[in-house]
C-alpha cells in the first residue's frame, strides 16, 4: 500500500511542502518524508530538499525521525506537526 500524502506546513521561514510516502504495509506502516524547505537566495525564493523516514512510538502513537541526529534542527522543529498530519490521515 504505496500511498501519497501531501501537504503544506507553516514555519518561521516560510510555507513548507511536504509528501509523506507511505513504504510500510498496513498492519506496519513507514513513511519517507519529503520537505521542500523555503530558503531565500540573493532575493530568490528556492527550495531546499530533505528526505527522512518517520517511526512509530507504539507507546505514544507519535511518529518521530528514524536518526534525529541526521536532521537539521529547523526540519526537526517541524517533527509534531508531520506526526499530526499523518494521524489524520
Amino acid at each position: 500500500m504505496n500511498e501519497t500524502i501531501e501537504f503544506v506546513l507553516e514555519s518561521p521561514d516560510g510555507i513548507v511542502d511536504c509528501s509523506l510516502e507511505n513504504t510500510g504495509d498496513e498492519r506496519s506502516p513507514d513513511y519517507s518524508v519529503t520537505i521542500l524547505y523555503p530558503h531565500i537566495v540573493n532575493g530568490r525564493l528556492l527550495s531546499e530538499v530533505y528526505i527522512h523516514n518517520l517511526d512509530k512510538n507504539k507507546q505514544t502513537g507519535a511518529w518521530s525521525f528514524t536518526d534525529p541526529e541526521s536532521v537539521h534542527p529547523k526540519v526537526l522543529a517541524l517533527e509534531k506537526q508531520l506526526s499530526d498530519a499523518i494521524g489524520k490521515q
